[in-house]
């Protein structure tokens, strides 16, 4: 159990972010579970070899948690951008990213992955598409204007990460898996 201005919260994951307590709580119940939805869950492997199920589910998870976070602090202004940018890095984009170290990606993935980021981007800056045609802004404006890198950055930091911790195995046969699954 927590407390936070005199109040209990239970089965709470929670995280601070400056003064800020950024929590996501599971009310009525009273055992430790995941949220619904979103909870660890393996890549998807699918016959053809295709990772357009596993992007569109980790789009949807995503969309959900940003969803969730829409009206609380994203579209708020009493929050510096420094506080969206560190939920949005620890909460939406890690549910994103969950499993891209892996993934074989077209360039239509990648687009779909880059316009949920440019969504969120938006969203976080309070700027909709009436706004971004009205006034030419650009993405990477928002971007600059957050702080916050573009979503290449993100997915190619995270597959260099994942294959130095491949690359620090030992054995030959688990840097053979990690050049294939990267190629």
């Amino acid at each position: 159990m927590r407390y936070f201005n005199g109040g209990i919260i239970e089965n709470c994951i929670g995280e601070w972010f400056g003064s800020l307590l950024v929590c996501l709580c599971l009310t009525g119940t009273s055992d430790q579970r995941p949220l619904p939805g979103y909870g660890p869950q393996a890549p998807l492997l699918t016959s053809n070899g295709k990772d357009d199920e596993d992007v569109a589910l980790r789009i949807r998870k995503a969309s959900g948690m940003s969803g969730s976070l829409q009206a609380c602090l994203f579209k708020q202004k009493g929050f510096s951008n420094e506080t969206k940018v560190a939920v949005y890095n620890s909460l939406v984009l890690s549910v994103l990213l969950y499993g891209s170290e892996s993934w074989a990606l077209t360039q239509r993935l990648r687009d779909k992955l880059r316009s949920f980021h440019r969504r969120c981007v938006r969203s976080m800056c309070r700027v909709n598409m009436w706004h971004v045609q009205e006034y030419h802004i650009t993405a990477q404006a928002l971007e600059q204007r957050l702080g916050i890198s573009s979503f290449e950055t993100y997915l190619v930091r995270r597959r260099l990460r994942w294959l130095g911790h491949v690359r620090s195995c030992m054995c030959g046969a688990c840097l053979g898996i990690a050049c294939l699954a990267n190629f």
